[in-house]
Order: structure tokens, then sequence, then C-alpha cells
């Protein structure tokens, strides 16, 4: 078994009017070795503001540069602690971040998020890297839950978006 020791979230909020929330945020983690959810609230800080980007860290997280200007959420080191929870990183099968809507209906809360990256710590060296991009709007009329797809090389991700941008300055001209 190899163990989940550390969890490091990387999310962005779309800006734009109306995309940040004050609903709650998880982290899940599904597989046939173990899973739980990991709530991202920091007490006494904003955390899904628009135009925000901010970074979470939970249990160990072995990268030290990952960990500036990361945020801890509430009981990261205790409870909320991913090498408390058992899991096998080996096994982990998905990983999902949902929203908690606190209002029934369509008068919740919704958020716009504008990208999310989960990295997995296990003992160094391992880790597992699951990614989503896609200006996604979370609520009760939307759906609040999406699921990541695990990266193998995340350089691939930002050639795709140095490509892109290559692109579309080209058709400006």
């Amino acid at each position: 078994m190899t163990a989940l020791k550390g969890i490091l979230v990387r999310l962005k909020t779309k800006k734009e009017s109306g995309a940040g929330t004050d609903d709650h945020i998880y982290i899940g983690i599904v597989g046939s070795g173990g899973g739980g959810e990991f709530p991202l609230d920091v007490i006494g800080f904003k955390n899904f503001q628009e135009g925000s980007k901010v970074k979470y860290w939970f249990g160990d997280v072995w990268e030290g540069i990952a960990l500036k200007e990361a945020k801890n959420p509430f009981q990261a080191n205790r409870w909320n602690n991913p090498s408390y929870r058992h899991i096998d990183l080996d096994k982990v099968d998905y990983v999902y971040l949902r929203k908690h809507s606190h209002k029934g209906g369509i008068d919740d809360d919704a958020w716009k998020m504008e990208s999310v990256q989960v990295t997995l710590y296990g003992p160094k060296p391992k880790k597992r890297t699951y990614y989503l991009r896609g200006d996604l709007w979370l609520a009760n009329e939307y759906g609040l839950q999406v699921w990541l797809e695990e990266k193998t090389d995340l350089k691939k991700i930002g050639q795709r978006k140095r490509k892109g941008k290559a692109k579309a300055k080209g058709k400006r001209k």
C-alpha cells in the first residue's frame, strides 16, 4: 500500500461578475483503497471570490516550493489530514470537486470555476495529479460536482495553453 500523505489543490475562480460564492467547496477522492472528502475552507479568509487563485494544502506535501502562499484549511493537520484516512494512493480511481449549496431551488449561490488542479502525495517521490479546466458553473440548476482527469505530464497542459494563445494571436492578424 502506498499511503496518501498529502494533498495540494490549486483553484481558480473565474474573474467575472457573480462568479464567486460563499458556499463550501470540497475535494473528493474515490478508490478501491479508500476515499473521503476534504473541505477547502480557511477560517477568516474569503475563499472563492471572483478572480481568486488560491492554493490549499493538507497533510504532508513534500514539494516545498508548491506550498508558497498556500492556505491550510480548517483542521487540515488533524482530523482533516489525508494520512488519517488510510487511503491507498495507487488505488485512487477518481478525484472530484463538489460545491455544497446552502439553499434549495435555483436561487443558490452559484460559483464559476475556471480551473482546478489536485496533486495527491505519497511518500517521496510518489505523486499523482488531476486537472480540469473549463469555465464551469456549479449550482443547483447546473449540477454541483465535476470529475477531474488524471494528468501524467503537466508540461503538455502548459504547451496546449501556449499553442492555443498563439493560434488566437494568428487569427487576429
